[in-house]
């Protein structure tokens, strides 16, 4: 199969989109941008093709899929129940960076939610992504275009670089504004509780909206018997082991994701001299290795600074990827997928990257971190 790359022009290439969307509703997948990572688009309502986008990504058949849709007059298509909470969300954030969980409507193939009896939905704000979902007028499941476990894709190329040949489509509309995926917000329980952090956060529902909602811890852990709270999973019994095992409510819950190849070292303390001082210490045991480092401009001239002040320290080789100025969380969340596939690559062997606050922005770029460097931090 041959994947086509199609670039989106300022007027939006309607008589293309056209043409992928008819695709689209027969069963074919697409690349499809969106404000916050590129995904791998399907027609939620045919099950051979929910069940070819696990194939394709290699996802496990337990990580569950958000639909996304046009606009609410599309919502009875795919929720039985649709809590009051949901309208003033609607209102006042969407399109956006927001997927509500609610009831699974019985017309949905059970492939989409792994199972559960809810399901994720959102309404992309990005142009392209309007449009497509304009034009197919079907529900459409979109995980991240990247394969399984790697770091999401933020740009087309990232889709190209893992799934071509493998897909029939690509929309190539520029690189996305957020970089970082939706925030999930289950309305199943009360209060409403956040399963995935992102750029939408609690302390913003409580402005916008007057509503609490609770934060779910971002621990992870990629082994069967992982614990999180009943409104986060279903819960079934192993037979054979009679252990327990969970299905999580929302996509990055339960897998170690967004990983490069490399493993990651964050750089923790509580101001930027400690975070320096903490490189230093890890850069002084991995000399031997082709470090990359993600950071500030700032940041890494301050490291430099203190590493030729280090008397015994040899050269060391560092491949660096850098945004301008100082540490800032938007922009750093902005660039941390790309930052990790060119780093990988260069081919780095250890990646070294400062950590930030968990306010605001922080929460979701520490959760992707975190998850991302799973296996070096334990």
């Amino acid at each position: 199969m041959a994947t086509k790359l199609i670039t989106i022009d300022q007027d939006g290439s309607e008589q293309e989109l056209r043409a992928v969307a008819s695709a689209l509703v027969q069963g074919a997948l697409v690349g499809m941008p969106t404000e916050t990572v590129y995904g791998l688009a399907g027609n939620a309502l045919l099950p051979d093709t929910v069940r070819r986008i696990f194939a394709v990504k290699g996802r496990p058949q337990d990580n569950p899929l958000i639909v996304h849709l046009y606009d609410q007059s599309q919502l009875a298509q795919v929720a039985e129940q649709v809590p009051a909470e949901f309208y003033l969300l609607y209102e006042k954030f969407c399109p956006g960076p927001l997927t509500m969980v609610m009831t699974r409507s019985q017309v949905l193939p059970s492939e989409v939610s792994a199972g559960l009896d809810t399901v994720g939905i959102r309404f992309p704000a990005q142009r392209t992504a309007r449009n497509l979902l304009r034009l197919a007028e079907v529900p459409v499941v979109a995980p991240s275009g990247n394969l399984s476990g790697r770091p999401s894709p933020t740009q087309a190329q990232h889709m190209l670089d893992d799934l071509d040949g493998k897909i029939e489509y690509i929309l190539d509309d520029g690189p996305c504004a957020l970089g970082v995926e939706s925030t999930v917000l289950d309305l199943t329980v009360s209060p409403p509780q956040i399963l995935r952090p992102g750029v939408i956060t609690a302390e913003l529902i409580l402005e916008r909206t007057g509503l609490t909602v609770h934060e779910t811890s971002s621990a992870v852990s990629t082994k069967a018997s992982l614990t999180v709270s009943p409104a986060e999973a279903k819960t079934e019994e192993c037979s054979q082991h009679g252990s327990v095992i969970f299905t999580p409510r929302s996509p990055g819950q339960k897998y170690r994701h967004y990983a490069p190849q490399a493993p990651i070292f964050i750089a923790r303390g509580r101001d930027s001299h400690e975070q320096i001082t903490s490189l230093l210490s890890r850069i002084e045991s991995e000399t031997d290795k082709r470090l990359g480092f993600f950071g500030a401009e700032d940041t890494f001239d301050a490291l430099r600074r203190r590493m030729s002040e280090m008397k015994g320290l040899p050269a060391v080789n560092i491949v660096t990827y850098l945004y301008p100025g100082s540490e800032q969380v938007e922009t750093a969340t902005h660039e941390l997928f790309a930052a990790f596939r060119e780093l990988d690559a260069a081919g780095v062997e250890l990646i070294l990257t400062p950590a930030f606050p968990r306010r605001e922005f922080g929460i979701a770029y520490m959760d992707r971190l975190e998850r991302a460097a799973e296996s070096e931090e334990k």
